[in-house]
């Protein structure tokens, strides 16, 4: 069983699109304010990485993930499907942006994911 200890960086850069990382068992203690709150995770909806993007954009909007939250979200279509992804809105703007907004592949991750759970 693993566990899931998320430390945001505040270069939304280094994660962005499919350059997302990778984050199974730590590191924490990384600077950033985090997120002030936490969406309902959503499960379901197509995620491939040649439409990546788009993909995120569709099911992870703004009617799903707050300004300045993050949110779950488990593809069930594509060939990410099965995969797990924290996305972190950076930029203020409801809603996936491409090239704004943080992404972290946390498939196999246990726990529940709450506002602390950011440090």
């Amino acid at each position: 069983m693993r566990t899931v200890r998320v430390g945001v960086i505040s270069c939304a850069w280094a994660a962005r699109s499919t350059r997302f990382r990778r984050q199974i068992d730590g590191p924490s203690g990384l600077a950033h304010a985090g997120p002030s709150g936490v969406d309902a995770a959503i499960i379901g909806g197509a995620l491939s990485t040649a439409t990546f993007d788009s993909d995120l954009a569709a099911a992870v909007n703004s009617g799903n993930l707050a300004v300045q939250h993050a949110v779950l979200f488990t593809a069930d279509s594509g060939d990410l499907s099965g995969h797990t992804f924290l996305i972190v809105d950076e930029n203020g703007q409801a809603g996936y942006q491409t090239a704004a907004d943080l992404v972290i592949d946390v498939t196999g991750y246990t726990g529940t994911l709450s506002g602390s759970s950011f440090v």
